[in-house]
């Protein structure tokens, strides 16, 4: 067996002593069995060995099931039967095989490749009276074209009633767009009808291959609470955010990254 494979052999019929590559097996005559493993750097000659139906061995890093007898043949007649083809590691049907085949293409050719952090969370007063949380944005594109993305952040403490909670940017426009009331926000609220929206998709950010960009951005800490539900109503002054979540949105608004911060 070559070192670095991951080929799937058999099923095989030996007579007494066989060998695939280096890899020496001893097995009774006329035996049918499986090898499914992963070889990396084996260069030596390991055996003989005598294995019982459904046996593991490991040798080195590697690990070996050998299937004999009945669950081989029934393995062999099934792929001659079905028609099944090789999938991986495994056997499948010819249209499993295009399905998955199928789903790789579009996760490889589909999603932007963006990476997306938040940074420098401190509270700033810009003007007397006033205070704000604020925050770096930092985006990367990773891909080798150009990419249109959008990013949304949405921060809440809901351990105070009435709860604080806003989003950036627009937080008005992306909690009418949603319909909610409380200031409850997920990504599945913005992709919805993502296409007829206007202002309430997040802010846009335009990257060349490989570029990064960031800005700062800001929550208000406002003394009574802006949402419907508690409009008017005095918020706690030590409910700071302390969830905030960090989403980016394809231009045809697929969710393509999230990540979550909780801030003490």
């Amino acid at each position: 067996m070559e070192k670095s494979t991951s080929e799937h052999f058999g099923p095989y019929e030996y007579t007494n002593q066989s060998s695939i590559g280096s890899m020496k097996l001893q097995i009774s005559t006329g035996d049918t069995f499986e090898i499914k493993g992963f070889v990396r750097g084996i260069s030596q000659t390991y055996g003989p060995f005598i294995f019982t139906n459904g046996s593991r061995v490991t040798i080195g890093s590697s690990e070996y099931k050998v299937i004999r007898g009945t669950a081989a043949l029934k393995i062999k007649t099934e792929i001659k039967t079905k028609g099944l083809v090789k999938i991986g590691e495994k056997w499948g049907t010819p249209e499993e095989k295009m399905k998955v085949e199928t789903l790789t293409s579009e996760a490889n050719t589909g999603a932007p490749n963006i990476m997306a952090a938040l940074s420098d969370f401190k509270i700033d007063s810009p003007l007397p009276g006033m205070r704000d949380f604020v925050f770096k944005v930092s985006v990367h594109n990773q891909d080798t074209k150009q990419n249109v993305v959008y990013v949304v952040v949405y921060g809440k403490n809901d351990m105070f009633s009435p709860p604080r909670r806003s989003a950036w940017p627009l937080a008005g426009d992306l909690f009418r767009q949603a319909g909610t009331r409380r200031g409850s926000l997920s990504p599945a609220d913005i992709t919805k009808d993502f296409a007829s929206r206007s202002d309430a998709k997040g802010m846009k950010f335009v990257l060349k291959p490989n570029e990064r960009s960031s800005c700062e951005a800001a929550f208000p800490i406002n003394k009574t609470s802006q949402l419907e539900a508690w409009r008017g109503q005095h918020l706690d002054p030590r409910s700071i955010f302390n969830e905030i979540y960090l989403w980016l949105f394809s231009s045809d608004g697929q969710l393509v990254f999230q990540k979550q911060y909780n801030i003490k």
